[in-house]
């Protein structure tokens, strides 16, 4: 009887084994600055989705009391998916907020003056954003999507970093695929994310340093 009962639980728990979901990390390349020495600003492109959850971050920061200008949504110029990053990132980066700074030279009277030009581009790269939630079903694909392009427009239009180690939240420097708390406390998650506490606990980025 115990060896009947032992081999049953030997199955249930290798079959628990079995059907474990990967867990898959990723990281983005944050306050990555280049620098241009000539060049225009590049047209406006959108992609509708992640138009769309650009929207629900700019409604979420107002409810809390944080009001992203117009001038600064205007410099962001690139909010799309990409195959491949348009400059070079590190293994297991799934996203991006780049600087972008273009001077241009003109005559002011007899003085030759550099005027800087500065726009804001989020790329986020579509294989790894599916390699990430490939486990998931369509709502939880859609709240972990949520959670990463949170975390790209909060570097790009708050100017600020990543949370300490020993904080939990969106601006965490590392996401987890195995993580819930996008998918079971999203409204608590984004209402932390704003709150006073964790904005004067993320660090501002030194855009002179960048």
């Amino acid at each position: 009887m115990n060896r009947v009962i032992i081999f049953t639980l030997l199955i249930f728990f290798f079959a628990c084994k079995k059907i474990q979901r990967p867990v898959t990390f990723i990281t983005d390349s944050v306050n990555y600055k280049v620098i241009l020495k000539e060049g225009q600003i590049p047209d406006v492109d959108w992609d509708p989705y992640l138009t769309e959850i650009e929207n629900d971050f700019i409604i979420e920061a107002k409810k809390s009391g944080v009001i992203i200008p117009e001038k600064t949504r205007n410099k962001l110029r690139h909010l799309k998916f990409v195959e491949e990053f348009s400059t070079p990132k590190e293994k297991g980066v799934a996203a991006t907020c780049t600087r972008y700074s273009v001077y241009d030279q003109y005559i002011s009277g007899i003085t030759l003056t550099n005027q800087e030009k500065k726009w804001l581009s989020i790329e986020v790269l579509r294989p790894a954003l599916e390699n990430y939630t490939k486990n998931l079903n369509e709502n939880e694909k859609k709240r972990k999507t949520y959670e990463l392009i949170f975390h790209e427009l909060f570097h790009c239009y708050l100017d600020k970093g990543h949370l300490p180690q020993n904080y939990d939240g969106v601006m965490n420097p590392v996401l987890d695929s195995s993580s819930r708390r996008a998918i079971d406390h999203w409204d608590a998650l984004v209402e932390e994310m704003f709150s006073p506490t964790y904005l004067s606990i993320i660090p501002d980025v030194d855009l002179e340093e960048l």
